[in-house]
């Protein structure tokens, strides 16, 4: 693709030394200069004022805020013809502190490659201000760090609590403890799942599950009730506990002859408080509860798990 080399321009409005810029770019001196003299030419306006260090002409000032901008577009337009062609080539920059690229990323950065293997992930570690620094001048595509005030152009979006995951981290590589991670926002669970955690809660889900319990438990008053309900593998599947009733349509019908829903199954019954592992001869009777774990959502009452 024939496009201008705005790359040499921004590298020496940047480091603002031919010597600097040109070993940044692996060039000669001598290109760079010509590069620099041929462009200054072409547009008609001195761009540079050769002191040391550099300085940037007003028009050197105009020129370098388009550069970057068209830099950027071109960048973007190159990432989207890639999506397109499902190469998906190319680097991703990732801003980042020293102590967090250390513990965080060494799994995030394995788990990305694995299902994008031809991008590059380059981290850039350094200081808070540097990353938005550098952000704004589009030398990185992202940054994972604490920003105390919105910037304008820049989308932030909450990760999780930081604190948390990154205490749970340090003592998982420097204890044998197991360690329980408490995470108030599950909207990055799948990035966290593939984190060297040993257990992660989320208060959030838990106070939904017995809300659930609570509601269906007093959706149905035929005593058929659901005791408890906990919801698996990111909400779809749910394990149910059934109180089971006097009038209730399963009671001594062995489970090999009961009429089960299709992506369900009866994997517990608890008989005068014993645990019991059912087989195909197993029966229910009332006052048993019973554990039922299915794909369907909105079992009320124990008669749904029939057809």
């Amino acid at each position: 693709m024939n496009t201008p080399r705005f790359d040499y321009f921004i590298a020496l409005a940047r480091e603002r030394s031919f010597t600097k810029a040109a070993k940044q770019l692996h060039i000669t001196q001598q290109t760079l200069s010509n590069y620099v003299a041929q462009l200054e030419k072409e547009i008609g306006s001195t761009l540079f004022v050769r002191n040391i260090p550099l300085k940037l002409t007003y028009a050197g000032e105009i020129y370098l805020r388009y550069a970057l901008a068209i830099q950027n577009q071109m960048e973007n337009m190159q990432h989207e013809l890639d999506d397109v062609s499902q190469k998906e080539r190319g680097f991703l920059k990732i801003g980042i502190a020293f102590s967090r690229g250390r513990i965080l990323m060494p799994k995030v950065i394995a788990a990305f490659q694995k299902e994008h293997p031809f991008v590059q992930v380059k981290l850039v570690e350094t200081s808070n201000e540097e990353q938005r620094i550098k952000l704004l001048n589009h030398e990185i595509d992202l940054v994972i760090t604490n920003f105390t005030e919105d910037i304008p152009g820049v989308t932030m979006q909450d990760f999780y609590d930081e604190e948390n995951v990154l205490l749970s981290l340090y003592a998982k590589e420097t204890t044998n403890a197991k360690v329980i991670t408490k995470v108030d926002h599950n909207s990055f669970n799948k990035l966290i799942s593939k984190l060297d955690l040993d257990t992660v809660i989320y208060p959030c889900d838990i106070t939904i599950e017995y809300i659930l319990q609570y509601v269906r438990a007093n959706q149905n008053a035929m005593g058929n009730n659901v005791e408890s309900l906990y919801k698996l593998v990111e909400d779809k599947v749910e394990a149910l506990e059934f109180k089971v009733g006097d009038t209730a349509p399963i009671i001594g019908i062995p489970l090999q002859k009961m009429d089960l829903k299709d992506e369900l199954i009866i994997c517990g019954i608890i008989h005068k408080g014993k645990f019991i592992l059912p087989n195909g001869d197993s029966t229910v009777e009332a006052g048993d509860r019973i554990i039922v774990v299915t794909s369907h959502k909105k079992l009320d009452d124990v008669g749904d798990i029939l057809r």
